[in-house]
């Protein structure tokens, strides 16, 4: 952000590096917006264990009177 501004401001020489700096540090909110919900998926265990419940239950095929499908 910092960088951003001097940039705005000119205090920072318009290069073609600190272009491609500036264009890094921008574009690092959207990705890290992006990449939260993959880390709090990863790290949460509720949804981990409640993901692997629902993917390792058997399908029933019955019906809710308890004949066979």
């Amino acid at each position: 952000m910092i960088f951003d501004l001097l940039q705005v401001y000119g205090y920072v020489p318009d290069t073609q590096g600190n272009i491609a700096i500036a264009s890094l540090i921008q574009s690092l909110a959207p990705l890290n917006s992006a990449a939260n919900p993959v880390i709090y998926f990863i790290f949460s265990n509720r949804i981990f264990v409640s993901l692997s419940k629902v993917t390792t239950q058997p399908v029933n095929h019955s019906r809710p009177d308890g004949s066979p499908g």
